[in-house]
């Protein structure tokens, strides 16, 4: 659970609880009987950035734009001391 308070700050009790459901219903569809860490990160990942959308082109430019932004994003994340640990990064649209 420290995994999850730290990825989670600001989230009220609703949002928690909003989480673990969303965690649950993940771990479901994979026909588990326990929601683990994986299932959580899941969720939380739908939550905040939403499903990825599978009808959305990129072209190879603006990927590539992409790319170097959020990779921009992981270096000064990881010089930076009161910075959280970059978990992903993704250019999915």
């Amino acid at each position: 659970l420290t995994a999850v308070a730290r990825q989670t700050p600001g989230m009220s009790g609703a949002d928690l609880a909003n989480l673990l459901n969303e965690g649950a219903i993940v771990a479901a569809r994979q026909n588990k009987t326990e929601v683990d860490q994986d299932d959580i990160a899941n969720a939380l990942e739908r939550i905040m950035i939403g499903l990825e959308k599978k009808d959305s082109v990129m072209s190879e430019k603006k990927r590539k734009l992409v790319a170097y932004h959020e990779a921009g994003h992981a270096i000064l994340g990881a010089l930076m001391n009161d910075f959280d640990v970059v978990a992903k990064i993704s250019i999915v649209p």
